[in-house]
């Protein structure tokens, strides 16, 4: 936990730094050159800033130990943090929006950005790759949704800015400078898109569901190496930071004593830890076999073969 507080950490600095410079570059020679769009593109690298800064900060808590108001640990921060980072995307995109429909109204379109904005989004451009690329090496190698969610917004800005500069070539090319203001309103809905689409992969998270179902496939797989172990149900998986939290139900024959089933369930426990990797904890509950209880929560392994038929 140590290890990737610190990568985290320094991630988000190295994002801190080189938006900053970026920001800086196109918000004020975008300004100079009369391209709205750059502008546009330079406020999105801002609110890149600013999600770094949320990312740096969460690290710090994430790193808290358990206590006994938080005993699962502080690590749900980060999917909080990754819905914060959400809606700063958004509304960032909302204001830049409001802001070019708010200039296409009033007509104010008469002025050709200079060859400068070119330039100043080939930087970004350049820029942009290996900030997104550092972050998604990085939150892959960690399985960090904060830094993955970043390295996503920062791939999203290199498209915005290929558009940008693209938009620019035709605006010197045909003299019309609307294409600008209207590049920059695409741009915008190209942003709030990004915001909503993280908001609602993480909103898997913070509801305690499950990106990847097949998940519950593997458990499966793991318990059926225990040979005293049978019919896996109540099976519940939710994710804790960049680790998940298991909890199940298996049967055991009834006339066995309790260091046996005490013995079975602590195998089924290794067996899952192995299969799954990143595992936080295991909870194994034990029943005697043909056991017969209403149970409201969990999957059992007959929905799982359900849902996924043996080809």
């Amino acid at each position: 936990m140590r290890d990737r507080t610190t990568l985290i950490i320094r991630t988000s600095w190295t994002g801190i730094i080189g938006n900053s410079i970026l920001s800086i570059l196109k918000i004020s020679l975008g300004l100079i050159s009369g391209s709205l769009a750059v502008v546009g593109d330079g406020i999105d690298s801002a609110g890149d800033i600013i999600t770094s800064w949320i990312t740096l900060f969460t690290a710090r808590i994430i790193s808290r130990p358990p206590d006994t108001r938080y005993a699962f640990g502080y690590a749900k921060a980060e999917t909080i943090a990754t819905t914060v980072l959400a809606f700063i995307i958004f509304f960032a995109g909302a204001q830049l929006a409001i802001s070019t429909i708010s200039q296409l109204i009033k007509g104010n379109f008469t002025e050709i950005p200079t060859i400068l904005a070119i330039y100043v989004t080939s930087i970004s451009i350049a820029g942009k790759l290996i900030l997104s690329y550092i972050h998604f090496r990085i939150g892959r190698r960690i399985n960090s949704s904060m830094l993955i969610a970043n390295g996503k917004n920062m791939q999203n800005d290199v498209i915005i800015s290929v558009g940008v500069l693209t938009g620019l070539f035709f605006t010197q090319i045909l003299q019309l400078p609307v294409i600008d203001k209207v590049l920059a309103l695409l741009i915008s809905v190209w942003i709030m898109r990004v915001g909503l689409m993280v908001f609602l992969r993480t909103n898997i998270e913070l509801m305690d569901g499950l990106k990847d179902p097949a998940l519950y496939d593997r458990i499966i797989k793991a318990i059926s190496r225990i040979p005293s172990a049978s019919n896996p149900h109540r099976m519940r998986i939710h994710q804790i930071g960049a680790s998940y939290m298991i909890s199940c139900d298996i049967e055991v024959e009834g006339t066995i004593t309790v260091n046996e089933s005490h013995d079975i369930a602590k195998r089924v426990e290794e067996s899952i830890k192995d299969e799954i990797g990143n595992v936080y904890d295991v909870v194994v509950h034990i029943e005697p076999a043909g056991n017969i209880e209403r149970e409201v929560y969990g999957v059992s392994d007959h929905e799982v073969k359900k849902n996924n038929p043996p080809t």
